[in-house]
């Protein structure tokens, strides 16, 4: 007499499946006996969500390696337009990063504006956005707002994301969609250390947004005594009688 064999296809009222289940709890046994069994690889639940998607946003590198290696979709997107890489980089799984881009993730993938390095860079996830880098990560790609990774790491004062995008390449004189740079975005905060790497990597001081204003201005007119004379020391003098003029 035999035993009637499991449903592996079976889904819950949400959509689940067995391997979802057994890869978001981390179980890589559970997961390559049931895919084993037949199980579908890229079944979708109601949000969209596959497998893969649910152990990297657990950070289970051991199933993520499994899925992929049984031809899970790396490139999938669930109901929100998040892929598997996109995922990675807001939990800051940098590891599983490495083995999503091993399988030809798209380091490029854009969500609402956003991509994996817009997201490390924002989030502050170093180690993740040092492997999206050496993986070919456009360090100057804009978001919605045309802004780059290094304009709101600026905006920020994140100087390990500065410092990382900078080393990249990433374009010092890029300017946003209300004509600013990311040398602006660090005046206008008073981040005097953000201000020095920028201004080291060759950055534009004479540069007005569309305003008509320069990062000198910008700072000055918000207080920042000290960003003012680095600017001024770096060829951006008479801030002070321009700003007058701009008010009158």
């Amino acid at each position: 007499m035999t035993r009637p064999s499991a449903d592996v296809q079976g889904k819950n009222i949400e959509g689940g499946t067995a391997p979802m289940a057994a890869a978001a709890g981390g179980y890589a046994e559970i997961v390559t006996a049931l895919l084993d069994a037949g199980a579908d690889v890229n079944a979708k639940d109601r949000d969209g969500e596959i497998a893969l998607n649910l152990t990297v946003t657990e950070g289970h590198l051991q199933v993520v390696e499994i899925l992929l290696g049984r031809g899970a979709e790396v490139n999938a997107r669930n109901q929100l337009g998040d892929t598997p890489l996109i995922l990675a980089a807001w939990h800051d799984r940098a590891q599983i990063a490495a083995a999503l881009l091993q399988k030809s993730a798209d380091v490029n993938s854009k969500n609402m504006g956003q991509t994996p390095l817009t997201i490390a860079a924002d989030r502050g996830h170093v180690e993740t956005l040092q492997i999206l880098l050496d993986a070919g990560a456009d360090a100057n790609i804009i978001d919605d707002k045309g802004k780059t990774a290094l304009m709101r790491a600026a905006d920020r004062g994140a100087r390990s994301v500065v410092r990382l995008l900078l080393a990249a390449g990433a374009d010092v004189n890029k300017i946003d969609g209300a004509g600013a740079t990311a040398l602006m975005w660090g005046a206008h905060r008073g981040y005097s250390n953000i201000v020095r790497m920028i201004l080291s990597s060759g950055a534009d001081v004479k540069q007005k947004n569309r305003g008509g204003y320069t990062a000198a201005m910008i700072a000055e007119f918000n207080g920042y005594s000290e960003v003012v004379e680095l600017l001024q020391a770096a060829g951006e003098p008479g801030c002070k009688l321009r700003l007058r003029e701009k008010s009158n």
